[in-house]
């Protein structure tokens, strides 16, 4: 079972065939859930433990650390961004000169999470219909500088999808496919209508829990490779294993996929 992903990552990255099917699956839910309930690992909290877990599980990993970070959005004085909070309630607003966005994040501690909710009020000039420009913009400046840019989509994608693809992003993350979200496979790869565009997702984290099973889950994992045969893709959970997922779902879809071949 054992995988070198990232030698195969850094090939999908740069266009090229790689020798095997990526997994990848966020864990940051399940783990928050393990630690609320006392049975996480506290070396997960570590660097090499947290990797230690994912190799364990056959997935790669994602970093959420603060220190990953590659940037920051720093704003001029015409922008006033602050932060409230009440009991479970995280309220986060930047106040423009076209209008105010407003974050509220709830930290929910029977699931270990926090919900967040987004609102704008602005005007008919706001940038919130306007994204279009500064997306072709960056993706633009940091293909200049050598480096590949992916963007977040799960949930429901049929609006969203074809406006990524077209602005020129290298792969679309946490792809969310019936019956979770509202395409099948097939259909999101006819919409990106993109043959260079990596999907990346794909296993709905609704599947992680019961009551299905593997035989269930293994269906969808092999209706998803044929859907997304012959297009550069990354098979990832969409977009996180949840608290009661089946944690040994990841190893069993990594041992499946070690046994799959890739179609060039």
């Amino acid at each position: 079972m054992k995988t070198n992903y990232r030698e195969n990552f850094l090939a999908l990255l740069r266009g090229e065939q790689p020798t095997d099917v990526i997994w990848t699956a966020d864990l940051s839910y399940w783990i928050s859930s393990r630690q609320a309930d006392g049975t996480a690992n506290p070396a997960w909290e570590t660097e090499a433990g947290y990797l230690e877990l994912h190799q364990a599980l056959g997935v790669m990993p994602y970093f959420y650390y603060q220190r990953f970070w590659v940037s920051r959005p720093v704003y001029d004085a015409s922008v006033r961004e602050r932060t409230e909070t009440s009991g479970h309630v995280t309220t986060r607003l930047w106040e423009t000169p076209v209008g105010t966005l407003r974050e509220e994040s709830c930290f929910l501690p029977e699931s270990a999470c926090p919900a967040s909710d987004y609102h704008a009020h602005h005007s008919a000039h706001s940038p919130m219909n306007g994204l279009a420009s500064t997306h072709r913009r960056r993706p633009a400046k940091l293909h200049a500088a050598g480096v590949k840019a992916a963007v977040h989509l799960d949930g429901t994608v049929r609006g969203l999808l074809p406006k990524l693809a077209a602005v020129g992003f290298d792969a679309v993350e946490a792809l969310t496919p019936q019956p979770a979200g509202d395409l099948t496979p097939a259909e999101m790869r006819q919409l990106a209508n993109r043959t260079d565009l990596i999907l990346w997702g794909g296993m709905p984290g609704a599947l992680f829990p019961a009551p299905t099973d593997w035989p269930c889950l293994h269906r969808h994992l092999d209706n998803l490779l044929a859907a997304w045969a012959r297009q550069p893709f990354i098979v990832g959970v969409a977009d996180q294993v949840p608290p009661d997922g089946k944690i040994d779902f990841c190893r069993q879809i990594a041992e499946q996929l070690a046994n799959t071949k890739i179609h060039g």
